[in-house]
């Protein structure tokens, strides 16, 4: 390991914090709590990244360090949001190869990364099936790109989920 002090990244990539949900209830309606987000320090603080790993043998994720902060921003998100979803995907599809725990997640919530199989990443790739095999070289050239590096978040965002839970639209924004 080096001792050099890891450098800071700014990126426009969100950090999920809650699942890409079908909403029942406007998320705008959130905007109320947001007082509670200003306690949460991990905002504008650095994350350190751990590394990259291939998730559900298709997508390519920047893994940040599962640190106290992070999971307490993730019960608050989860306890927030939880109620005002339908309860399952938004952008339902089949993966392939995860963890138990994932996979029991993704049957309750919706979202395979809720409350103890909480995961914090930013996604880097998506691959089709036809273009998996170079998924291993993506992952080594990404870990070389952020070695001993962190990255900053300084805003908490809510969006109707994309195609393949990619961020759609902005439903809520609170800058801390």
């Amino acid at each position: 390991q080096s001792s050099r002090r890891p450098t800071a990244t700014r990126v426009a990539p969100c950090i999920p914090l809650a699942y890409p949900q079908s909403w029942a209830d406007t998320p705008s309606r959130v905007s109320c709590s947001s007082a509670a987000w200003a306690h949460h320090s991990f905002l504008g603080k650095r994350q350190r990244i751990t590394g990259t790993s291939i998730w559900a043998e298709k997508i390519l994720f920047l893994d940040i360090k599962k640190t106290g902060e992070l999971q307490r921003a993730h019960k608050l998100a989860f306890e927030l949001l939880f109620p005002l979803c339908l309860g399952k995907s938004a952008d339902p599809h089949e993966f392939l190869g995860i963890s138990a725990k994932e996979k029991q997640s993704y049957r309750k919530t919706g979202y395979p990364f809720s409350l103890p199989a909480f995961r914090p990443h930013v996604t880097l790739a998506r691959l089709r099936p036809a273009k998996r095999g170079v998924m291993p070289q993506l992952s080594k050239k990404a870990r070389q790109h952020f070695p001993n590096c962190c990255i900053e978040f300084s805003k908490i965002c809510i969006y109707a989920v994309g195609p393949h839970g990619s961020c759609g639209k902005i439903l809520f924004e609170q800058k801390l």
